[in-house]
């Protein structure tokens, strides 16, 4: 069984600045300065840095999250070292089971 799912993580300017090495003002400047006006649709092509990266986030659970299920964890710390990463991950599960010799024998 595999589950899937999406959750929306909150970093601050120092945390998303580590992660794709340019301020959020940088980012907002580059925008204007490329569209000439900011808008909901516009995408900073410096997140594309991200894309298909793997990494482990460490987030705060507030009450609200458990209790009126919001959806917005705040980061307090993530790293994308893969030892770590191995660690904290959990091995995929399978659907099949393997093969018993003894299983016949069940009723």
């Amino acid at each position: 069984m595999n589950i899937i799912g999406s959750v929306s993580l909150l970093l601050w300017d120092r945390k998303a600045m580590f992660l794709i090495g340019k301020s959020e003002n940088k980012l907002k400047k580059g925008l204007l300065e490329n569209a000439g006006d900011v808008d909901k649709s516009s995408y900073p092509v410096e997140l594309n840095n991200i894309l298909e990266r793997k990494f482990i986030f460490k987030v705060t659970v507030k009450r609200s999250n458990i209790q009126m299920q919001d959806e917005v964890y705040n980061v307090v710390s993530f790293t994308n070292e893969e030892h770590l990463i191995k660690k904290y991950t959990h091995a995929p599960h399978s659907d099949t089971f393997p093969i018993c010799d003894r299983c016949s024998q069940i009723s």
